[in-house]
């Protein structure tokens, strides 16, 4: 589930992802709904509710990349692809995700090769850390 997306080095990344992990405990997030945007990251997505827990993840986060324009909108993408809206609402409808609480114990932070271009795979996607919620 993505919490936050900024610039970073990968000693930042896994310094917050730490920070993360010691103060953070495992939560459990409720499926809202299967949306779809224009968004080439976003195409089609699981959207969660938000909670306390995600938003002091996302403000530890945030203290790391201050210039990040990143808005917190708790989600879990699903496809990275351009598609008409038509063809992105067929598949909303025909997906059958279940909606309800999903439990979160790790954080795991990402380093894509930037910009994420609106075709073909994302390159380089590299795990830079994977940490257990509430590890102490």
């Amino acid at each position: 589930m993505t919490v936050f997306c900024g610039p970073s080095i990968g000693a930042e990344a896994l310094a917050v992802a730490q920070r993360i992990a010691r103060q953070g405990s495992p939560i459990d997030l409720t499926a809202d709904r299967l949306d779809h945007t224009e968004s080439y990251t976003k195409t089609l997505f699981v959207q969660f509710k938000g909670s306390a827990a995600v938003r002091q993840m996302f403000q530890i986060a945030k203290g790391y990349s201050p210039r990040s324009n990143y808005v917190l909108n708790p989600h879990l993408s699903l496809l990275y692809k351009k598609l008409p809206a038509p063809k992105r609402q067929e598949l909303c409808e025909a997906l059958d995700v279940p909606m309800g609480d999903y439990a979160f114990d790790r954080i795991r932070m990402i380093e894509t090769e930037l910009p994420i271009e609106d075709e073909g795979p994302v390159r380089r996607w590299r795990v830079v850390c994977d940490e257990a919620l509430g590890r102490r």
